[in-house]
């Protein structure tokens, strides 16, 4: 095996600001809502950052949330930073519970940032039946 002597010119990667945005901005996950996960990846380096993908997992597995497991970036300049945003689908058959997001940036050339986690709880919403109204 050879060893590649460090470049000054490689990038340096950083992954921030983890959030979940839901429909209602209440920070659970609500049966049959519509939501996401948003976080950015900074280039604090000197050289560029090739074919990025981000990679989302859960520590738990659950059929109730699905997601794409792998989202292209791209390619991030030196200095430049990148919005991600991932869409969550949430079932309407969601069980009462918590869990943890595992988001994860691989980059073509293994200049891989650490992964991010953040926890989320999920809750069943009771069904909203049209009221009647008799006069």
């Amino acid at each position: 095996n050879k060893k590649f002597a460090k470049s000054a010119e490689e990038p340096k990667l950083d992954c921030a600001g983890l959030t979940i945005k839901d429909d209602n901005a209440n920070g659970i996950l609500d049966g049959g809502e519509k939501a996401s996960l948003n976080f950015v990846v900074k280039n604090q380096g000197k050289g560029q950052a090739y074919n990025l993908i981000a990679k989302v997992s859960l520590e738990t597995a659950s059929s109730e949330i699905t997601f794409k497991q792998e989202t292209p970036v791209g390619n991030l300049d030196a200095g430049k930073s990148q919005n991600v945003t991932i869409p969550l689908f949430i079932s309407n058959d969601l069980q009462v519970g918590t869990g943890i997001f595992v988001v994860s940036v691989v980059e073509a050339n293994w200049f891989n940032p650490a992964p991010i986690k953040i926890n989320y709880q999920v809750r069943l919403i009771e069904a909203n039946f049209p009221y009647i109204l008799s006069g």
